[in-house]
């Protein structure tokens, strides 16, 4: 189940000016639903969720899983299906593999660009 609390906390935490607390409910009742569902181990499930929200943006993944739900459609695939459906994935570039195994396992949010603006206006009233 830390897969799980560790995929809910990932979807929760990720930036966005859309979801709300029905976006959240709905991964919840998704991520205990697949669980209880287990066709395959629920950690490969959470794993390929948490690539696909890096690879299409935490907003796509819950518009797909809300979707999921509607379908009863019950795993990682049938929410990638769905992604693939609908969009292009936002970053097609492979993840950095390093020699270090721990440090391939960090997951880090995305950037707040605004802090970069913020930056970039400094600079700009300088000069």
């Amino acid at each position: 189940m830390a897969a799980v609390s560790a995929t809910r906390a990932a979807i929760r935490n990720a930036p966005s000016g859309r979801r709300g607390t029905e976006d959240g409910d709905d991964a919840r009742e998704y991520l205990e639903r697949l669980g209880q569902a287990a066709t395959i181990p629920l950690k490969k499930d959470v794993a390929r969720l948490l690539i696909l929200k890096d690879r299409y943006g935490a907003d796509a993944l819950i518009i797909a899983i809300q979707r999921a739900l509607s379908f009863n459609a019950l795993s990682a695939a049938s929410v990638e299906n769905i992604l693939r459906q609908s969009q292009t994935p936002q970053k097609n570039l492979p993840p950095l593999r390093l020699e270090d195994e721990r440090l391939n396992r960090i997951r880090l949010e995305e950037p707040n660009l605004a802090d970069y603006d913020a930056i970039l206006c400094q600079g700009v009233k300088k000069k």
